[in-house]
């Protein structure tokens, strides 16, 4: 019998959880950096300490959208990846 730890279904959740939380902060960073351009500031102007600042506020306000559309795309990725 398989062990329910490596079962691929098992593998793809740790996966994403491993993945996901990064992806999702760097969704967050385009995140404010959007809200900044509408604002008609550049963001490259921007001391990168205070993107990261915002972004982990925005990260925080928005984590479980932001983790959902992570591993979706990482889902995506997945399975492109296989064809």
């Amino acid at each position: 019998m398989d062990n329910p730890a490596t079962t691929p279904r098992r593998v793809l959740l740790v996966r994403e959880h491993q993945h996901g939380e990064g992806l999702a902060r760097y969704f967050a960073k385009q995140a404010v950096k959007e809200q900044w351009k509408r604002q008609g500031l550049r963001p490259h102007h921007i001391v990168a300490s205070q993107l990261n600042q915002e972004a982990q506020v925005y990260f925080d306000q928005h984590r479980e959208k932001l983790v959902e559309r992570a591993c979706a795309a990482l889902r995506i990725f997945d399975q492109k990846r296989k064809r």
